[in-house]
């Protein structure tokens, strides 16, 4: 169970603007809705009737940095409370550029308050490499320093998210180069676009949303791998509404539970 819960965050991701795709700018600040700061979901995660946690997301600011405009994003996942054998408490940190590429990922095991391990990835692509590093964020010691090599720019999990978000309505298929646990591998998303009507306990009447599939080709922590399928709203927000991951003892599911965007309500099947 425990390793079932975060297999979210390593995995795929969502939307984007049915009709007007080419319309929208690669920024909040040309007009993107979906790097949105302030923008905050709370998603349940469950495996088959068992509620196992939830998982908040959030687009914190932007900045720029090296002259690159950046998004801090950040991903809570904790467990549910009601089960005393499951006791999962992370925080994930990315920062993103406008099209939706990582440049620094930060994860942390906050479970124990005394010992806040983490490990973190500075992306330089000017250079070519990814700064590895490793510690006890608590007691402000890092264990392990290490470099690796890259000549493409990368995702890791909370980016993936972003990413597939801002290319949903694209039709195109690709292969995205990833980074997680200092290992490479792939992610193929297969963004379809194919038009759906989805329930959410969450929301009263039917949602329209656009569809998305693909395959992880790395394995993630837990196990993460194989086929994945995601629902997102049919609109230019793009606010992820349903995925379906598959591990190790079977399929996950995550579903939008609340949403913090006053710009945004649900669309309705025309």
């Amino acid at each position: 169970m425990k390793k079932i819960f975060l297999v979210f965050i390593f995995s795929i991701s969502f939307s984007k603007d049915l009709f007007n795709f080419n319309d929208l700018k690669n920024n909040s600040k040309d007009g993107r809705l979906i790097l949105h700061v302030g923008e905050e979901l709370i998603y349940d995660v469950s495996y088959g009737f068992i509620k196992i946690g939830e998982i908040k997301l959030v687009v914190l600011s932007e900045f720029e940095k090296n002259g690159i405009l950046l998004y801090k994003t950040k991903a809570f996942i904790n467990s549910n409370e009601a089960l005393p054998f499951v006791n999962v408490h992370y925080v994930f940190y990315s920062e993103i550029d406008p099209e939706g590429y990582a440049h620094y990922f930060s994860g942390t095991n906050t479970k124990n308050p005394k010992e806040h391990h983490y490990q973190d990835y500075a992306f330089n692509y000017t250079d070519k490499n990814i700064i590895i590093e490793k510690g006890n964020r608590t007691k402000n010691h890092a264990y392990f320093k290490a470099k690796d090599y890259t000549n493409v720019k990368q995702q890791d999990g909370l980016s993936l998210f972003y990413y597939s978000r801002i290319n949903l309505f694209s039709k195109k298929n690709i292969n995205l180069p990833t980074y997680i646990n200092e290992k490479k591998g792939s992610v193929f998303i297969n963004f379809v676009g194919k038009q759906k009507s989805i329930e959410l306990k969450a929301i009263s009447s039917p949602v329209d949303a656009v569809e998305l599939n693909g395959s992880i080709n790395i394995k993630g922590i837990f196990g993460l791998s194989g086929p994945f399928v995601g629902w997102f709203s049919n609109d230019s927000f793009g606010i992820p509404l349903k995925a379906k991951l598959e591990v190790i003892i079977g399929s996950v599911n995550v579903e939008l539970k609340s949403w913090k965007r006053i710009d945004w309500s649900p669309p309705k099947i025309k």
